[in-house]
């Protein structure tokens, strides 16, 4: 799982010339509000990744989300780009 997800993460970085800083995946198995990470005030840019692999019998879907203040510096850095 480790390598769908820095893969994914590495190859972001590359298109937009910036350095994320990688750190073990946190599995969430049922999502509820109750169950959330995030405070009542706090709102994320979330990025569905979906795998599939038929052949090795793999599925998998991976939760990016990111915080405003590094929504902020990839949407400047994305401004730089165009």
């Amino acid at each position: 799982m480790n390598v769908l997800v820095s893969s994914f993460l590495v190859s972001l970085s590359e298109q937009l010339c910036l350095e994320f800083s990688l750190r073990e995946p946190l599995r969430i198995n049922d999502f509820s509000p109750d169950n959330s990470m995030l405070s009542d005030n706090e709102h994320v840019f979330t990025v569905e990744y979906t795998y599939d692999a038929e052949a090795l019998d793999l599925f998998c879907s991976v939760l990016f989300m990111f915080d405003e203040e590094s929504v902020d510096i990839i949407r400047r850095q994305m401004e730089l780009l165009q």
